[in-house]
């Protein structure tokens, strides 16, 4: 392997002696991954990437390269292509450099990977899943250990050096009984750890059942406007589109709906959403941001309040509103006080959503598309499992007409949510 220490004060020298400002991030990856397609044992490799972007700034003209080739030439090659295309690019006052974040030497982690017990793992799920789950269709099992070496280095002194090495696991199944097949069920989860069978990680046992259940599905008739119960994977996905509403481009051109809403409400108080380099329930804690400062836990939403915008360095200079502290990962929603059983005890008519088909939400939040893996709630009681379903409604009035959040959550490793229940969301069938 290269030796990315060397290669990155290499190509930081170079870019110095160009009288230059700029960044070098070199890194080097190594995947083992066990394959079972259809039920079979299809495939085990072991992947091993390269990687190195060279970022230049001259005066204010930013370029950068990216390759992958490690040797001593191409790191050369790598400058002078990011030197050649800072050249050749505009002037614009927001490309500065971060300034000296500090030295750092992190390890984190499961480096090495125990191929026996990953085998095992991944062995003792397909048989699960045969087994106990008869109506199980197994349509994929992907599990991976992935080890990574970091190195990200600055003209203004940054060097960080980072180890880190997990374990994943994704599963796609379908029910399947007789000639009836149900929709696709999926879910993955990230671990430090082979010590529990993977059917205990993350939503898999209800993702299990969904897919047994969806063998039965039926359409909903008519429309009505009712309550949404979304579980934790569909949740995340509808906060990381608001976060996005709050931030990147939308800001820059202030074409976003929450522009003048940074320290205001623009949620129910009980909705808290954080994102963290620190939780333990999260496997990777990210040592600096994309734009090379150190990251620092800080909440997105507090108490209902909009505390920052989703924003890097550049679109910070160039509005004015303070950068993100971090890259938004690592989600950590605050459950609330009610069981998930208590809150749909209380609805009246409802679906339970566990996936969701459909494209990004509208500049004003408002969202469109099909519900899958899903349940009809009626009375206070889950009753059927329903064929695709539309639903309809805004993300931004979502967020204030909130139900219920449940002390339930699931860990998934890379975040940990609750289920929320919303009021207010048409449903439609035929």
């Amino acid at each position: 392997m290269a030796d990315l220490k060397k290669l990155a004060e290499r190509a930081i020298e170079l870019i110095k002696k160009n009288s230059c400002d700029g960044f070098v991030r070199v890194s080097s990856n190594k995947k083992s991954e066990f394959n079972i397609e259809g039920g079979e044992f299809t495939l085990y490799r072991t992947l091993f990437d390269e990687n190195v972007g060279v970022g230049v700034y001259k005066d204010t003209k930013k370029g950068y390269y990216q390759t992958n080739k490690l040797t001593e030439e191409d790191i050369d090659k790598a400058v002078d292509a990011a030197i050649t295309s800072a050249e050749s690019s505009q002037p614009d006052d927001g490309n500065v450099l971060a300034p000296c974040a500090g030295t750092f030497n992190d390890v984190q982690g499961v480096y090495e990977c125990d191929q026996d017990k990953l085998f095992f793992r991944v062995k003792e799920l397909k048989e699960t899943l045969e087994k106990d789950f008869p109506l199980i269709q197994i349509v994929a099992i992907i599990a991976q250990h992935n080890a990574a070496d970091y190195i990200y280095a600055t003209t203004a002194g940054t060097f960080s050096t980072e180890r880190f090495g997990s374990y994943s696991v994704t599963l796609e199944i379908a029910g399947h009984e007789g000639d009836k097949t149900s929709s696709m069920v999926y879910s993955g989860a990230g671990t430090l750890s082979l010590d529990k069978p993977f059917l205990d990680l993350a939503d898999f046992r209800f993702r299990v059942d969904t897919a047994i259940k969806q063998l039965h599905a039926e359409p909903i008739e008519g429309k009505f406007t009712g309550t949404m119960v979304l579980t934790p994977g569909i949740l995340g996905m509808a906060l990381y589109s608001i976060s996005g509403m709050a931030g990147g481009g939308s800001i820059l051109d202030k074409s976003s709906i929450y522009l003048d809403k940074l320290g205001k409400k623009i949620a129910d108080e009980r909705i808290n959403v954080t994102f963290s380099v620190d939780d333990e329930r999260i496997i990777h804690h990210p040592v600096l941001t994309g734009d090379g400062y150190k990251a620092e836990t800080q909440d997105f939403i507090k108490d209902g309040v909009l505390n920052r915008f989703s924003i890097n360095d550049y679109i910070s200079r160039k509005t004015g509103f303070e950068r993100a502290k971090n890259d938004s990962d690592g989600m950590i929603v605050r459950p609330g006080d009610k069981s998930l059983d208590e809150i749909i005890q209380g609805i009246e008519k409802g679906i339970l959503v566990g996936d969701f088909s459909g494209g990004q939400p509208a500049p004003n939040g408002e969202f469109s598309g099909i519900a899958k893996a899903s349940f009809l709630i009626e009375n206070g009681k889950v009753t059927k499992a329903l064929s695709e379903t539309m639903i309809n409604g805004n993300f931004a009035d979502m967020v204030n007409n909130l139900r219920g959040i449940s002390k339930e959550t699931i860990e998934d490793g890379w975040s940990s949510l609750p289920y929320m229940a919303f009021d207010g969301i048409v449903i439609s069938g035929k």
